[in-house]
């Protein structure tokens, strides 16, 4: 028996940046017409970056995270300052839910969540794949920061990264329209000229 939306956990990246405003367009669109109540629970995520332990750049970030926060590659953060890094985070988040709340989500079934992170991509990945699993999510959901190409062939984004940490669970990684009418203006270019006259 297929288990009803409303009963779904969708976890959304959610830092009020340019891409995050994307994902939240996106599941607004996707959504649009169902009522709330019969809509997933939505969970808005943010990992709050903490400053790099001296050293720690040598270390491998993705097996450094444990549960509860970063050890030994974040300098320690007091429970006193933390409190207030959270709480700063969880205000910025204000605009993300104004949004989904007049694109017809219920603020009753929307929770706010910012946990320690870290300093790099695959960390931050590592993070929220970790409390995906943890929350039971069905669909995670982050806006797709453009980098070159360079960039995402070594370092690969969070949102690549999430795809192959979470199998079983539903990636969205939303772009800009601007992203998707460039990936459409590829797909129906078909060879480039300098292809063709290799083909020759």
């Amino acid at each position: 028996m297929e288990t009803p939306r409303s009963e779904w956990t969708m976890m959304v990246g959610a830092d009020a940046s340019e891409p995050s405003c994307y994902a939240v367009n996106h599941i607004n669109r996707v959504f649009a017409g169902i009522p709330g109540e019969d809509r997933p629970r939505l969970i808005l995520f943010r990992v709050i970056e903490q400053a790099l332990a001296p050293g720690a750049e040598f270390g491998e970030p993705t097996f450094a995270w444990e549960a509860g926060g970063v050890s030994g590659i974040t300098p320690p953060v007091s429970d006193t300052d933390f409190k207030e890094m959270e709480k700063a985070v969880l205000q910025e988040m204000n605009p993300i839910e104004k949004m989904l709340v007049e694109g017809g989500w219920s603020a009753d079934r929307m929770t706010r969540k910012a946990v320690p992170g870290g300093f790099s991509k695959a960390l931050i990945a590592d993070v929220i794949a970790y409390h995906a699993r943890e929350e039971k999510a069905r669909v995670v959901v982050v806006g797709r920061t453009r980098h070159g190409r360079l960039h995402e062939a070594i370092l690969k984004s969070i949102g690549e990264r999430l795809t192959h940490y979470l199998p079983g669970i539903t990636v969205w990684v939303v772009g800009s329209c601007e992203d998707e009418e460039a990936e459409g203006d590829k797909r129906s270019a078909g060879p480039s000229s300098e292809t063709k006259k290799k083909k020759k």
